[in-house]
């Protein structure tokens, strides 16, 4: 996917680095500007991450997985601190942005 302008000079302000089994990120900037980067440089690791936790919730609680998310959200989306649901919005539109579509729900969840 394409990034705006805005969306570049944002991921151009973070590194990861692989070593050893291991992800390193540097972030800065704002709240949502460290989700962003964040959400953009682990989107296949969130990815499979929402794949086993899909797969293993419908194994061994025969519940969709969007049912534990819903649940989780009902029950502290509203007592998360501000700069916080800030920093999970920019980790879900880091996501979006390359390539997997999700919501804040969903990183809440």
């Amino acid at each position: 996917m394409t990034l705006t302008d805005t969306q570049s000079k944002i991921v151009a302000k973070a590194t990861k680095k692989d070593a050893n089994g291991w992800h390193y990120l540097t972030v800065q900037g704002d709240p949502y500007e460290i989700g962003f980067q964040h959400g953009y440089l682990l989107t296949d690791e969130f990815r499979d991450a929402v794949r086993v936790y899909t797969h293993m919730t419908l194994e061994l609680y025969g519940m969709d997985y969007s049912f534990f998310v819903n649940q989780v959200v009902k029950i502290h989306k509203d007592k998360i601190p501000e700069e916080y649901l800030e920093e999970m919005q920019g980790m879900a539109d880091g996501f979006t942005a390359n390539g997997f579509e999700t919501s804040i729900d969903d990183v809440i969840g």
